[in-house]
């Protein structure tokens, strides 16, 4: 939500929450190599015809209907798709005190149960 907030795209603060939601449900994904899905998204398409250059092909146009105000509204995705889930497994990307990721947490909490529950919560798909 912020990172689209912040780049000012056309959605009313209202509609944002239910437009990630559809977003990251639709859209995201993790990336094996950050730096290299980061230059994807930053080169530019250049456009013959009006000898101009625009975003990536990898961004995406999503367009909806807000559900509060029923406005229809067109808004451009690219490095939401990757950094939305990036920020369970690299949370200081995110915010600088955030340092322990899911991963980490998750392995943590379990270590701290009886013994004898460890090794039903490691046999099931925890997230």
């Amino acid at each position: 939500m912020d990172m689209i907030r912040e780049r000012g795209e056309p959605i009313n603060i209202e509609d944002l929450y239910f437009a990630t939601m559809d977003i990251k449900e639709k859209y995201s994904y993790l990336c094996k190599d950050i730096v290299e899905e980061f230059s994807k998204y930053d080169e530019k398409d250049y456009d013959e015809r009006t000898k101009s250059y625009s975003l990536s092909s990898k961004f995406t146009k999503y367009s909806g209907v807000g559900k509060i105000t029923n406005k229809p509204f067109n808004i451009d995705i690219g490095y939401e798709k990757f950094l939305g889930p990036e920020a369970f497994f690299s949370p200081e990307m995110i915010d600088k005190d955030w340092r322990t990721p899911i991963d980490e947490l998750i392995d943590k909490t379990v270590q701290q149960c009886p013994i004898d529950y460890r090794r039903k919560l490691y046999s099931v798909n925890i997230i």
